[in-house]
């Protein structure tokens, strides 16, 4: 019976060293996911102010200037970098409300799409209006959709910011 109590014993402080050892694996994983969110949220922060950066140029400021009142009235080039630049905008909010979706509780406080607003007046509609809120914007985009369509659920996430329906065919 000594032999028997004694691995009965062993079951028991390998049965306790596993979930310990499960619980520490369980801790370490959530560090890890809270180390992800921040460093994806410095990442954004650091691709927001390139693109402010990129506007730092006074050539490319003017031809975004004028690709917000119309993408129609500039020549090739000045389409090419428009193009360029609104890309590099669209793909920052995508990751935006990507990110929002997998962020903290307090983090989905300030980003909420469908909460409406809150103490930052919703941040991605915020940012998704600035940007979207112009007529030569959306004539890009309507151009941009024709070689590369968006998803319905990011129409309609711009549609919900700017306060009118927007899509592929038309406003």
């Amino acid at each position: 019976m000594g032999f028997e109590i004694i691995t009965d014993i062993a079951a028991i402080v390998g049965a306790i060293a596993l979930i310990v050892s499960l619980v520490f694996v369980a801790v370490e994983l959530k560090k890890n996911v809270e180390q992800s969110i921040t460093t994806n949220w410095y990442e954004r922060v650091e691709k927001n102010r390139h693109i402010r950066e990129m506007l730092l140029d006074k050539d490319l400021a003017t031809v975004v200037e004028k690709g917000d009142e119309s993408f129609h009235s500039l020549d090739g080039v000045e389409r090419v970098q428009y193009s360029a630049y609104m890309e590099l905008v669209v793909i920052n909010l995508i990751f935006n409300v990507v990110a929002s979706d997998h962020a903290s509780p307090q983090v989905k406080n300030l980003m909420d799409l469908k909460g409406g607003k809150n103490e930052s007046e919703n941040w991605n509609k915020a940012r998704i209006r600035y940007y979207f809120n112009k007529n030569g914007v959306i004539e890009w985009f309507k151009h941009f959709n024709e070689a590369m369509p968006m998803p319905p659920h990011f129409h309609a996430i711009i549609s919900s910011a700017i306060g009118r329906k927007i899509d592929a065919i038309g406003v």
